[in-house]
């Protein structure tokens, strides 16, 4: 039995979800994932994945459609389509696919795409929202296209096997929780010596390292966080800033100017993309690992993966109160008011005040990973879904 794993840009991190659920199939069945590629090439991370990624290359205009839709076609193999996303060029594209070759759909979700773009979209000026407008309909595939994601999302509430990241999407949707699992063998504390691996990413080892990870983006609340480091540095409490996932994008530009603003040169480091497996070894390098998500309504649809990613590395975590935040870390993390740099400075202070208590929560965070949002804890469940559709 084969599992085709459908992402709508193997160019983008909406790869990162799709190769967690793929890596915990691939136990039980054969796996391949495709998708669209937008970009210039696989999203980095995953660039030399070790799980077959396929893809064809596009604009998402709305002229190759059929076009692109031969070439989606042409790429599956698998006896089931796991499609991500309610995107044009995942469900779209796979609900056809299953209609015409009678193969079982599972669709996963696991944010509210169509919340985040129409959130940005109301931010924008008026001659750019024409512009976007009628760019959606000439490029109805992009996956930031607000008339390709309403479609989708209008077709997938009505699907029977469904598979959501966390309950506000349950809520809206329906479907059963998957959520953002870990390989928690991986994501080994014990793997990595914290002291050896910042003298060798050249830290310093008397200050406390902060650490955000992961793609910037708008909602992620890099400038609250920005705010907060520059009244510790007003304090002169001892810190280095490493900012991990940068991809030199047009908005990664605009925060690396108000870090440069706020912050001394010796007080902070960026670091680029880096390959999916060396994933625990930077997380390795933070003291403090910092999740400062705006309040913004698509936020309290979205649970940030790299939560588990910290929790599996037994770090202390400091992150806003949206969504589900403050009940995935209660008693093994710190949740602050999102958008109140003052609130997050309290609460970094806080570990700074009480660093036994803050080791406490992060070896208890570790354990509620483990027992939660482990790969052995979510498999079983998700192969049973898949054997369900399987067998409807």
């Amino acid at each position: 039995m084969k599992i085709t794993l459908v992402t709508p840009d193997v160019s983008n991190n909406c790869l990162g979800r799709i190769y967690i659920l793929a890596e915990m199939l691939s136990e039980f069945y054969d796996i391949e994932i495709i998708g669209a590629q937008f970009g210039d090439s696989i999203w980095p991370p995953l660039k030399h994945s070790k799980i077959p990624i396929k893809s064809y290359l596009t604009t998402g205009s709305t002229f190759n459609l059929k076009k692109d839709f031969k070439r989606f076609a042409s790429l599956v193999t698998g006896d089931v389509i796991l499609s991500g996303k309610t995107a044009y060029t995942s469900y779209i594209f796979s609900k056809k696919i299953s209609r015409l070759e009678k193969k079982p759909i599972v669709i996963d979700i696991d944010d509210w795409d169509l919340g985040f773009i129409i959130n940005d979209y109301r931010k924008l000026k008026t001659p750019l929202k024409i512009f976007k407008f009628f760019r959606d309909i000439f490029y109805v595939t992009r996956p930031d296209s607000i008339l390709g994601n309403y479609l989708a999302e209008h077709k997938a509430k009505k699907e029977k096997f469904m598979i959501v990241s966390n309950r506000k999407l349950k809520e809206k949707f329906g479907g059963q929780i998957i959520c953002h699992a870990r390989d928690t063998e991986k994501l080994n504390p014990s793997n990595y010596n914290s002291t050896e691996l910042k003298i060798q990413y050249h830290l310093p080892l008397d200050k406390k390292i902060i650490m955000f990870f992961g793609t910037l983006r708008r909602h992620k609340g890099l400038e609250v966080l920005i705010e907060s480091l520059n009244k510790m540095q007003q304090e002169k409490l001892p810190f280095h800033f490493v900012l991990a996932g940068s991809n030199n994008s047009k908005y990664d530009l605009e925060i690396f100017s108000k870090i440069k603003n706020k912050l001394a040169r010796e007080n902070y480091t960026v670091l680029p993309q880096q390959p999916f497996e060396k994933l625990p070894e930077l997380i390795s390098l933070c003291d403090i690992y910092v999740i400062p998500q705006k309040k913004e309504v698509p936020a309290a649809y979205q649970i940030p993966a790299k939560i588990f990613d910290a929790m599996s590395m037994e770090k202390i975590i400091i992150a806003s109160k949206v969504s589900e935040m403050d009940e995935i870390l209660n008693d093994c993390g710190y949740v602050y008011q999102p958008d109140d740099p003052q609130s997050l400075y309290e609460k970094i202070k806080q570990v700074y005040d009480n660093p036994q208590e803050a080791k406490k929560r992060a070896k208890l965070a570790r354990k509620r990973c483990l027992k939660k949002y482990s790969y052995l804890a979510n498999k079983l469940k998700l192969k049973k879904i898949i054997d369900v559709s399987i067998n409807k």
